[in-house]
């Protein structure tokens, strides 16, 4: 009879999304052990914070809700985890071409590209993660199970570090969102909008990125 093996240090971890990922409070993409304890599609996750002595920089980790938390650990607080599927992990990299990791989708940009679009930014926060993802892709018009894309899809390349955005520039960025919001809402395309700011698609993206992240942090925009 074959010996049982057994599982010896940290237990393996895996990709893990917050079930509302643009909710002020949201998570965002987790790194945690999915002891099969969830529904298949879900599975509600603590988090534990490390006592400062264990460590100069003590990470938290995820588990699953219903594990005991152990000594030199405090409660973080327990929220619903989205496990993600190939199919949304394939997606992710059609959405985003240079993502270093699909299991890793960057939100704040799902939720910019989807408020140019013409989405409402509070409502994206009800909003669950696989819902967000085919709301962009429809968004963007592309076929979520199909193949190919259009070239709007496509982010562009990182640039090496970012220098810090000055008053004039802070103002300047939140004056052009004001106004795409309002034109958004009087019907102006996004095309004629930028033609007639004289502003490339992807200087208004960045600027609404900015302001979303801002926004999460709880900093003025």
């Amino acid at each position: 009879m074959a010996k049982q093996r057994v599982h010896h240090g940290e237990p393996p971890l895996s990709w893990l999304w917050d079930y509302y990922p643009l909710a002020r409070d949201a998570w965002g993409n987790v790194l945690g052990f999915n002891d099969g304890s969830g529904d298949g599609h879900t599975i509600r996750m603590r988090m534990w914070l490390r006592a400062a002595p264990m460590s100069n920089f003590p990470p938290p980790a995820y588990r699953p809700a219903q594990a005991p938390l152990p000594p030199m650990f405090q409660d973080g607080g327990s929220r619903d985890c989205y496990i993600p599927t190939d199919a949304d992990t394939a997606l992710v990299k059609r959405l985003f071409g240079d993502v270093a990791d699909a299991g890793n989708p960057p939100w704040p940009q799902v939720e910019a590209r989807l408020i140019v679009a013409g989405q409402d930014r509070d409502k994206l926060a009800t909003y669950n993660a696989p819902t967000l993802l085919l709301l962009l892709a429809e968004a963007e018009g592309m076929n979520a199970g199909g193949n190919g894309g259009t070239s709007a899809c496509k982010p562009a390349k990182a640039k090496g570090g970012r220098p810090k955005v000055t008053d004039a520039e802070a103002e300047k960025r939140r004056e052009l969102i004001d106004a795409w919001q309002r034109a958004r809402d009087a019907g102006v395309s996004r095309k004629d909008f930028c033609h007639d700011r004289k502003c490339s698609w992807k200087y208004l993206e960045r600027c609404i990125v900015w302001a979303a992240q801002r926004s999460r942090r709880g900093t003025k925009a």
